[in-house]
């Protein structure tokens, strides 16, 4: 088995007031675009949905992490979370030559903090998994395997959270304007 364990925690300021920040963000089925690598396969409910971590490791691995997760939004707080919450059967675990595929665990906190007519969000975001070794590198030692794994998994959640914020920043400017005064809580 692979171990796959990666987090992240990062610090925006985002363009906008909280209000606004925070009503953009809490559309899951809006921001899910936004999250490189993580595609939407299912949704239970608007709220509850099956999501799948999709990437091409060292150009010969295709690697499949699905997760359910559900959204929690306290307005209250200005906090979004997406938590890990099954729904129906996990997937199985399997692997073939040049793939591996398993049922894991994604997380994620968003929490938003008013400074004058910006925010700060402060994103934290993590993966888990365990994953059946594809057949081309069952002989890899658990230790070497793992220790690759952590390298790769690390990278990919920076890579994920950077790319979620760097894309949303791009559209919230113009989404807060589409929405006017319409856009607050």
């Amino acid at each position: 088995m692979i171990t796959i364990f990666g987090q992240t925690q990062m610090t925006f300021t985002l363009p906008t007031d909280v209000t606004t920040a925070f009503n953009f963000y809490r559309d899951v089925n809006r921001i899910l675009p936004y999250l490189p690598r993580i595609q939407l396969v299912q949704a239970h409910s608007e709220q509850h949905l099956r999501v799948c971590y999709v990437s091409r490791e060292l150009n010969a691995y295709d690697v499949m992490i699905y997760c359910d997760v559900q959204t929690e939004v306290d307005p209250e707080k200005y906090t979004i979370r997406l938590a890990s919450q099954s729904a129906g059967l996990p997937v199985a675990a399997k692997s073939s030559f040049h793939a591996t595929s398993a049922y894991g665990r994604y997380n994620s906190t968003s929490v938003f903090y008013p400074e004058g007519d910006q925010t700060r969000l402060e994103y934290h975001l993590e993966l888990a998994a365990e994953l059946p070794k594809p057949w081309a590198i069952k002989f890899v030692p658990d230790s070497i395997m793992n220790a690759i794994a952590h390298s790769i998994t690390n990278h990919r959640i920076h890579e994920i959270a950077h790319g979620f914020i760097t894309h949303s920043m791009a559209d919230i400017s113009a989404w807060a304007l589409q929405q006017g005064d319409s856009g607050r809580v």
